[in-house]
């Protein structure tokens, strides 16, 4: 019982004590509060001024207005100070704001959560800002073109910058606590500044150092400033030394002969910086970060030697901006947005036989003429990104990249040597004016594709995609593409045939650009991004062709996003082929968004008799010819007027005195086993359909070939069937239906091409009778004698 009473009496002297605590009420404003250059206070009765001398009297809160943005106190006097006397000012967009402003002193100020800048100091110099707390602004203390002040023993926490000295000279940044924010100091195009014991702890890059004229760094900054408790080393002007191992984070301006080795680094805007520094050496130090910042960067720094350091989760791993001659190799650069970056004027570097993993871009080359060779590139999103001319990239391993393995967006680059493989996207993708050899290309969504306006590229057959040489020609003619081909590109062609080919996985399986007169017959074109494109190309022969399961089966192209100028691929003559499985059959770059004006390029889409098969084509076939008997609509300027009804097998019946002959099937069935007997002056194969449903072919076959004297006799598992007999000049075109299931069918004619042609006897006759003389005459001789 004496316990009850005891805590109920507890808790009236608790509830006692809470009524008796003053009440300190914050103060909301709608408007920014003014120190008038006449030294009057507008917007709040909650700062005192006695003389120069304002101190707030409680917590201001200024409120956002709708569409207008709000400061806390805005000081338009000079020679005054600010005593915040632990209260709290928060503002939505600037807490305090000091522009052109001279001897201002803003002490014990907190400065709460708010939204763009904590304390704002712009033109202003001769300014003290003293023992203040800002938290949770974009930027809590920023300085920009304001010289000569003193940043003092301020804690700032909570931000995306703490303190950020921008294009701000002269200025003393002393005893300052940086804490938990994105980045803790950040010196921005600015000379002459002290830094003088300051605390950066457990931010994600606590010091950073930015813009880079040499005069524009070089600042006062010693070991007494700390990252997360290890020091600073910020040396200008110094020579043949070596960085102590305690270091949290290194500068060298205008340096010479430094060794910095052996490092551990973690969470600062540049692990190592070098600027106008030259004949040093980073090596075997570790350099770790939050996905922010730069590893190593060399900024107008040349003969430098980067080797054996490993870099992880920076904005760049390896940064080199108008920096010559340096060499980059043996380092592990992993799990940074972009891992080894050349920019500006960054020239004759070697970067080489570095494992760079895991990034979002391996390396990004924007310099020119480096050298980027046998380096294992692995698992990025782009492995080897080129924007710049005349560097050599040779022998890298480039696997397992999301997006691309190799792309070169410039010229006059050459690849050699290197091995690409097992890439999800692109494999080797390039512009105009570039050289290749030698490179491998295996196992990528698309091993190879060009982009470009002129497209003329040196790429010889030494280059392979899966096992296959790619045959890219320019300026050629009257030509045939070997067989083997596993990548075909005609540039500025005419009269090349392109024959009896398997291309799969490619951006493109065949290319056309500037290209006329030329035939694509009986090739199998699947799993590219386009099967056959054309670029500027015209009066081009494509029939017989398998376009299966590509992105766009035919696709017309002939302007990019940096050239809109557009070059149609007009009168191509396109039948016999098989679209089937294609995401779009035939696309046609005119009229996309930023070429409205054009049209979609007119085509020949039919021989006048059959046209081609569309495996997404809905009519129907009520005449039993074959042909569908509604066009099939391609786009507002094209149409195959006679669609096929079903896929077009072409069947090689050989080669008879000297010309090839091919017989095409044109069946629902799947059709194989194919075989012509020219001795039986028989035709034989197998088809085969779902059971229960009706199968047709229609078959061409050339009267050079076979022919009859009589009724062509039709067979289907030894069943006669009666065909539907037409026939032109050249071909004779049999149709017949029959139920499905897996048969064998037989076409037999009278007349077949002989074996052996009849003018081959004559030679062998002279020479048989020949023959005879000579023996008669040497059996004479010897009776003679």
């Amino acid at each position: 019982m004496g316990d009850k009473r005891a805590a109920l009496i507890l808790v009236l002297v608790l509830s006692l004590a809470v009524i008796s605590l003053p009440q300190i009420r914050v103060v909301k404003a709608q408007n920014t509060i003014y120190i008038r250059s006449d030294g009057s206070v507008e917007g709040t009765d909650k700062i005192q001024r006695e003389g120069n001398v304002y101190t707030l009297l409680g917590d201001i809160r200024v409120e956002r207005l709708p569409n207008a943005n709000q400061d806390g106190i805005y000081v338009e006097s000079d020679n005054i100070v600010i005593d915040g006397a632990g209260f709290t000012i928060q503002a939505d967009t600037r807490g305090i704001v000091l522009s052109e402003r001279n001897n201002v002193t803003v002490k014990n100020v907190k400065i709460g959560i708010g939204g763009g800048y904590g304390i704002y100091l712009v033109d202003t110099s001769n300014c003290l800002i003293s023992n203040n707390t800002v938290t949770g602004y974009a930027y809590n203390l920023y300085l920009w073109r304001s010289f000569n002040n003193t940043i003092e023993g301020n804690t700032v926490t909570n931000a995306f910058r703490g303190i950020l000295i921008y294009d701000s000279d002269n200025n003393s940044i002393t005893g300052n606590i940086i804490t938990d924010g994105v980045v803790g100091i950040e010196l921005e195009d600015c000379s002459n500044n002290v830094l003088r014991n300051n605390q950066m702890r457990n931010n994600r890059a606590n010091f950073a150092v930015r813009s880079y004229p040499t005069h524009r760094v070089i600042n006062d900054v010693d070991t007494s400033n700390t990252i997360d408790g290890a020091p600073i080393y910020y040396w200008v002007g110094k020579e043949d030394r070596t960085l102590p191992s305690d270091a949290g984070t290194v500068v060298l301006v205008n340096c010479t002969h430094i060794t910095i080795q052996n490092l551990h680094l973690s969470k600062n805007g540049q692990g190592i910086l070098l600027v106008s520094t030259t004949d040093s050496t980073v090596t075997q130090n570790t350099i770790m970060s939050t996905r922010s910042g730069r590893g190593i960067e060399l900024v107008h720094s040349s003969n430098n030697n980067i080797i054996e350091n490993t870099i992880q989760d920076f904005s760049s791993g390896i940064r080199l901006k108008e920096s010559s001659n340096n060499i980059i190799v043996k380092n592990q650069v992993v799990y940074n947005d972009r891992g080894i970056v050349t920019e500006s004027n960054s020239k004759h570097n070697m970067i080489s036989e570095n494992e760079i993993t895991s990034n979002d871009y391996g390396v990004n080359e924007g310099g020119g003429n480096n050298v980027i060779s046998e380096n294992k590139i692995r698992t990025n999103d782009y492995g080897i990104s080129v924007h710049s001319s005349n560097n050599l990239i040779s022998d890298n391993i480039v696997a397992g990249n999301n997006e691309m393995g190799i792309i070169l967006n410039a010229g006059s680059n050459t690849l050699i040597g290197n091995n690409v493989t097992d890439n999800n996207n692109y494999g080797i993708y390039i512009s105009s004016g570039n050289t290749l050899r030698n490179n491998r290309m295996s196992n990528n969504r698309y091993n190879f594709d060009v982009r470009g306006t002129n497209f003329e590229n040196d790429v010889d057959t030494s280059n392979l995609v899966d096992g296959k040489p790619i045959t890219y020609w320019v300026n050629q003619q009257d030509k045939i593409v070997p067989s083997n081909a596993g990548y075909v590109a005609l540039v500025k062609c005419e009269n090349i045939t392109v024959q009896s080919i398997n291309v799969a996985n490619n951006g493109d399986g065949i290319f056309l650009a500037f290209t006329i007169k030329s035939t694509i017959t009986g090739n199998n074109l699947t799993n590219n991004y386009n099967g056959i494109k054309f670029w500027g190309s015209s009066s081009n022969q494509i029939v017989g062709n398998n376009i299966r399961g590509n992105a766009n089966g035919i696709f017309f192209s002939g302007a990019s996003f940096l050239d809109v100028h557009h070059s149609p691929s007009p009168n191509n003559t396109i039948y016999y082929n098989n679209f089937i499985e294609n995401g779009n059959n035939v696309g046609d770059v005119a009229g996309s968004w930023w070429i409205q004006e054009s049209t979609p390029t007119v085509n020949v889409w039919d021989n006048r008799v059959e046209g081609n098969y569309w495996s997404n084509y809905n009519g129907t076939d009520n005449n039993g010819d074959s042909l569908g008997d509604t066009p099939y609509v391609i786009n507002e300027n094209n149409k195959d007027n006679y669609p096929l009804m079903g896929p077009i097998n072409i069947f090689d019946a050989g080669i008879w005195e000297w010309i090839p002959y091919n017989i095409f099937v044109l069946s629902n069935s799947t059709v194989s086993d194919f075989s012509f007997n020219s001795e039986s002056a028989l035709i034989q194969f197998d088809v085969e359909g779902e059971n229960g449903t009706t199968g047709f072919c229609n078959i061409t076959i050339p009267k050079g070939l076979l022919n009859t004297k009589e009724n062509w006799t039709v067979l289907v598992d030894k069943n006669s069937v009666v065909p539907i007999v037409n026939e032109d000049t050249t071909n004779t075109y049999l149709y017949f239906t029959y139920n499905h299931s897996a048969k064998t069918a037989e076409i037999i004619g009278t007349d077949a091409i002989p074996e052996f042609p009849s003018w081959i006897f004559l030679p062998l006759f002279v020479t048989l009778s020949l023959c005879v003389i000579l023996i008669r005459n040497i059996i004479g001789k010897k009776g003679l004698e």
